[in-house]
């Protein structure tokens, strides 16, 4: 994307997303020196929210549906 290289990565989940899957994703994305999007079915609780993911950017499944639906995410 605009000569950026992304990983991506989704999960479906009922309830709320598992930081650790997040946390593992990020440091994939370090070591491959790309950006990524983690993108889920469920909700982003607090628990994924306290961590720093810097270089990803996590689109829930309200985010989800309004990129699909509408063809944007508000942040």
């Amino acid at each position: 994307i605009e000569g950026e290289h992304y990983l991506l990565q989704m999960k479906r989940y009922a309830q709320h997303i598992n930081p650790q899957h997040v946390n593992a994703f990020q440091a994939l994305c370090r070591s491959r020196q790309s950006k990524g999007l983690f993108i889920h079915t469920g909700k982003t609780g607090k628990g994924a929210r306290v961590f720093n993911h810097s270089g990803i950017k996590i689109i829930s499944g309200n985010r989800l549906l309004r990129l699909l639906l509408h063809g944007r995410v508000n942040d």
